[in-house]
C-alpha cells in the first residue's frame, strides 16, 4: 500500500510539536507495511515582505530526532501572505502554484491513495489531483476545519464540495463530526480519535515510579498550550484569583508561548498574582511532560478545541484533568469519573473544581488513575493506526 500524505501540519524545526499526532499515526502505519511519501505545503511570504521581521521567511526542515526509516518528508514552499488572510481561496492558490510539482510527484511515487488534512488547502489539492488521476483521497477533519470555516458561507460551500469528493471523511472527534454534518449532512463521517504512544512517556513514568515526589508545600495547577485567546488561560488566572485567600498554597504554572503572552502577563500583574503564577515559556516535549507529571491538576478549558492531545498526555501521567464541555475533549473525559468538564469561559466553575480537588487528595488520585485507565483502553496509537489501515485497505480494494 502506497500512500501520499498531504498535510500542512507535520513536525518541523520551527515547531517540532506541530502535527505530532499525525506523525505518530504515520509511524505506526509504517510498521503495518504502509509506504509513505509526506508532502507538507507551507506558505512563504512574498519577496517584499520577507525583509520585515513579522513576515521573514524561515526554513522548514524535518527534525532529525523524528527521522524514521523509509519515511520521505518534503516541504513544498509557496508564496502567500498568510493562509488565514486568504483562507477561502488558499486551496486554489496553493494548487495553482504547486500543481506541476504535485503531478510530478504523483507520476514518480504512484500512490494508491491520498491522505490529507486539513481541508484547506490540502483537501482542495487532493480533490484536484483526484480529478486528474482518479486516485481516491481520504480527508481527516481537525478543529481548524470547523473553527475557521463552517460559519462563512463561501468557505462552508468549499468544505462541503471537498467532503463530497472524498472517498472517506474521518473526524478526530464527535465535535468535529458535527461540524462536517452542518455543511454536508448527507456525508458518512467516521470518528477515529487521536491517540498517544506510551513509549514517549517511559522516562517521565520511570521518574514517577522511582518516587520523584511532588511538593508537599504547594498544590500546583499546570496548563500546556499555545498562548492563544481560545485556550482560556485568562480564565485559569481569574480562577486562581478567586481562590487566592481560600487556598494560599495554590500555584499555577503556564507552559507555552504565543500571541497572548503579554496580555496574560499584564493580567497577572494587575491582579497581583506574580508570586503565585509562573510563565515557563515554550519547553521541549520531555520538559513539558515533566512539568505535567509534577503537577497536582492539569487544567486547559479551551473553548475551541477539535481534540486536544495534551489531555491524553496529562491523563497517561495520572494527573486529574479538566477540559471544556462541548469541545473535542468530551470524547475523552467522562465528567466527574475520569476528569472534569466545565462550561466555556467560566472562572467560577474552574475554581469550584480546583477547590474540590485541592482539599481531597484521594479524589485527585482516583480521578487521575481513572484517566490513565481510559487512555490505556481507548487511546493508544497501535489500535487507532489499525483503524486507519483498515479504512485505507478497504478503499483501495474497492477502487
Amino acid at each position: 500500500m502506497k500512500v501520499l500524505m498531504i498535510s500542512t501540519v507535520f513536525p518541523n524545526t520551527r515547531e517540532n510539536f506541530n502535527g505530532i499526532s499525525i506523525y505518530q499515526t504515520v509511524e505506526k502505519l509504517l510498521k503495518l507495511g504502509v509506504e509513505f511519501k509526506v508532502v507538507v505545503p507551507v506558505e512563504k511570504s512574498p519577496i517584499p515582505l520577507r525583509y520585515f521581521k513579522k513576515w521573514k521567511s524561515q526554513d522548514f526542515v524535518f527534525p532529525e530526532e523524528y527521522a524514521l526509516k523509509n519515511l520521505d518528508v518534503e516541504f513544498y514552499r509557496f508564496n502567500m501572505i498568510n493562509t488565514f488572510i486568504t483562507y477561502s481561496n488558499c486551496g486554489s492558490i496553493a494548487w495553482a502554484l504547486l500543481r506541476r510539482r504535485f503531478i510530478k510527484e504523483i507520476n514518480k511515487f504512484k500512490p494508491d491513495l491520498i491522505w490529507c488534512q486539513p481541508a484547506l488547502p490540502c483537501g482542495w489539492i487532493s480533490r484536484e489531483i483526484s480529478k486528474i488521476t482518479g486516485i481516491p483521497f481520504v480527508i481527516v477533519v481537525h478543529g481548524v476545519d470547523i473553527d475557521y470555516g463552517i460559519h462563512i458561507p463561501k468557505v462552508a460551500e468549499k468544505l462541503a464540495n471537498i467532503y463530497r469528493s472524498a472517498a472517506k471523511v474521518i473526524s478526530v472527534s464527535s465535535r468535529n463530526k458535527e461540524g462536517v454534518l452542518l455543511v454536508a449532512p448527507e456525508i458518512e463521517c467516521e470518528v477515529i480519535p487521536n491517540g498517544t504512544d506510551l513509549k514517549r512517556f517511559e522516562g517521565v513514568l520511570e521518574r514517577q515510579k522511582n518516587g520523584v515526589e511532588k511538593s508537599s508545600e504547594y498544590l500546583t495547577i499546570v496548563s500546556a498550550s499555545y498562548l492563544k485567546k481560545r485556550k482560556a488561560i485568562d480564565f485559569n488566572i481569574h480562577a486562581l484569583n478567586i481562590l487566592r485567600d481560600q487556598i494560599p498554597e495554590l500555584k499555577y504554572r503556564i507552559v507555552g508561548d504565543g500571541e497572548e503572552k503579554k496580555v496574560l502577563e499584564e493580567l497577572v500583574i494587575s491582579l497581583n498574582l506574580g508570586d503565585r503564577i509562573t510563565f515557563l515559556g515554550k519547553l521541549d516535549y520531555e520538559s513539558t511532560l515533566n512539568e505535567i507529571a509534577q503537577a497536582d491538576i492539569f487544567c486547559l478549558a479551551s473553548y475551541k478545541e477539535g481534540f486536544g492531545l495534551v489531555y491524553l498526555e496529562a491523563m497517561v501521567l495520572g494527573i486529574p484533568t479538566i477540559g471544556c464541555a462541548g469541545q473535542g475533549v468530551r470524547d475523552i473525559i467522562d465528567d466527574g469519573k475520569n476528569g472534569f468538564l466545565v462550561k466555556p469561559k467560566d472562572s467560577e466553575a474552574i475554581a469550584s473544581i480546583w477547590r474540590k480537588l485541592s482539599v481531597n487528595k484521594d479524589l485527585r488520585k482516583r480521578i487521575g488513575e481513572a484517566g490513565r485507565i481510559t487512555v490505556h483502553q481507548k487511546f493508544l496509537w497501535d489500535g487507532i493506526a489499525k483503524k486507519y489501515f483498515d479504512v485505507f485497505q478497504g478503499i483501495i480494494d474497492n477502487d
